[in-house]
């Protein structure tokens, strides 16, 4: 297949953390779009607006890969120090 051009490939350590952020990502969707379903049904109006439902998913998936590479790095660096 060749080197990839722009980007370079994932650890298998920043893919277990992706795949964790993907998860938690989709259940956020879940989440969010329950409670503003919700809120529409009771109260007739949008809790929500689209941009937030949109970007809460993704915010919630990327920001849970920096969190567990970063622990897993800091993790992996303590050990190296005992």
């Amino acid at each position: 297949m060749g080197k990839p051009i722009f980007f370079r490939p994932m650890t298998a350590q920043e893919k277990k953390g992706w795949n964790k952020g993907i998860y938690v990502g989709f259940y956020t969707y879940l989440i969010v779009l329950f409670i503003n379903f919700s809120y529409e049904t009771f109260a007739s109006g949008s809790l929500f607006s689209a941009q937030t439902l949109f970007w809460s998913g993704i915010a919630a998936a990327f920001i849970t890969e920096l969190i567990y590479v970063f622990v897993q790095k800091r993790r992996h660096s303590q050990a190296d120090h005992t």
